[in-house]
């Protein structure tokens, strides 16, 4: 009955190192390093392409209805002459008339009155009235200081500004600047992806950018990119930063999958340019990225390192079961083999 129940106690503690070896092997498997983890990749440029969009050239048409315009964000090149046509689409009479202040917008409180003593005061580029049904055009000369400019325009009849009617057109350097296409993609995470656009080297400036975004999903967005480098936007006052310091580019990404606009811009000098989606809450909830211009971002900090903490546990996992083999057989062998009988005491 000893001898059995010596191979019990061999056999119980078999069990217990091999549920030990087990254990460490599981756990060395689990931090083992693999493939490292990955985020979205950087898109990195391309020279060439873009276009499209809200890009204007040396004609631009927009229409006009009771709630807006559209588009609202109109880019042309500086030392050309523009010419508008602007077609009514609604039932009142509207204006399109064209601020002569550079980089400066109306702040949304802005009643009528201030309206019309504004430019009554300072003048306008282009003032056209159109009425229902019907278009009006007209010219206007923007010379090559007013590259990197953004005038607004509004409708300045008694609220219509106040309702929605009024946009930016922004005026970029000369198309013979260096230009660069780069893509990102919208979706209904509420995220850009990637959210990190790279233009590393730039051998001169200004440089023209087209961003190609593309809905993957069937949220609204826009992107909307700030103009000012190294500076970071608050979720709580994005939009009355904006409202004085107009944004770069701004353009509205419509609601349905696989929808494809192009913001383009010109970039005057290196730096980090913040873009969000201002549709409301969509900030808030990370949807923003970078553009960085002239460097690279600086790579995310490296995980510690598992490499000798995984090893010891699959080294000591094995060398466990091994013992825990090698215990195995010895109860299996403990009591077949009967002692020697004890010898007698006659010679």
């Amino acid at each position: 009955m000893r001898r059995r129940g010596g191979a019990d106690r061999w056999r119980q503690a078999a069990r217990a190192l091999a549920a030990l070896g087990v254990g460490l092997l599981v756990l060395g498997v689990a931090i083992h390093p693999s493939v490292p983890s990955v985020g979205y990749p950087v898109r990195a440029f391309a020279n060439g392409g873009g276009g499209g969009g809200s890009s204007g050239g040396a004609n631009v048409a927009l229409n006009v209805s009771d709630t807006g315009f559209d588009p609202t964000s109109i880019t042309v090149d500086a030392g050309t002459t523009v010419h508008f046509t602007i077609t009514n689409v609604g039932q009142d009479n509207h204006t399109f008339t064209l601020a002569t202040i550079g980089n400066f917008s109306f702040p949304s409180g802005t009643t009528p009155s201030t309206l019309v003593a504004f430019f009554a005061h300072n003048g306008s580029l282009l003032n056209l009235s159109v009425a229902p049904g019907t278009n009006a055009s007209g010219n206007v000369s923007l010379p090559s200081s007013d590259a990197g400019v953004s005038f607004e325009f509004v409708s300045w009849l008694p609220y219509q500004f106040q309702a929605g009617l009024f946009g930016f057109v922004h005026v970029t350097y000369s198309t013979t600047a260096a230009s660069y296409t780069l893509e990102t993609n919208t979706t209904d995470g509420l995220a850009f992806v990637p959210s990190e656009l790279v233009i590393p080297t730039a051998a001169s400036f200004p440089i023209s950018v087209s961003v190609e975004v593309v809905n993957v999903g069937s949220n609204e967005h826009t992107f909307t990119l700030d103009a000012q480098g190294n500076n970071t936007l608050l979720t709580s006052n994005y939009s009355s930063y904006f409202a004085s310091h107009p944004p770069l580019v701004d353009v509205p990404v419509a609601p349905t999958s696989g929808s494809v606009v192009w913001a383009n811009f010109t970039i005057t000098g290196k730096g980090a340019y913040e873009f969000i989606c201002a549709i409301s809450g969509h900030f808030a909830h990370g949807m923003f990225g970078w553009l960085y211009v002239g460097y690279a971002p600086a790579p995310p900090p490296s995980p510690p390192s598992t490499a000798l903490v995984d090893v010891a546990f699959l080294i000591g996992g094995g060398a466990v079961l091994a013992l825990a083999l090698l215990l195995t057989v010895v109860a299996t062998f403990i009591g077949r083999f009967p002692p020697a009988p004890p010898k007698s005491g006659h010679g």
